[in-house]
């Protein structure tokens, strides 16, 4: 059996507009798979 290769981030974007005291804040991810099989995972973002 083939070992499996974890995914990587490929490609990260990040913008922030601020607006008086709100800021937005957009992320932009691209993942590279380099098995040869879909993959699922699982990805956390805690922001505290």
């Amino acid at each position: 059996d083939k070992i499996t290769e974890p995914i990587v981030i490929s490609d990260l974007h990040i913008s922030v507009f601020v607006l008086e005291n709100i800021a937005t804040t957009t992320m932009e991810m691209r993942f590279y798979n380099d098995n040869d099989r879909v993959m699922e995972g699982e990805f956390n973002f805690p922001l505290a």
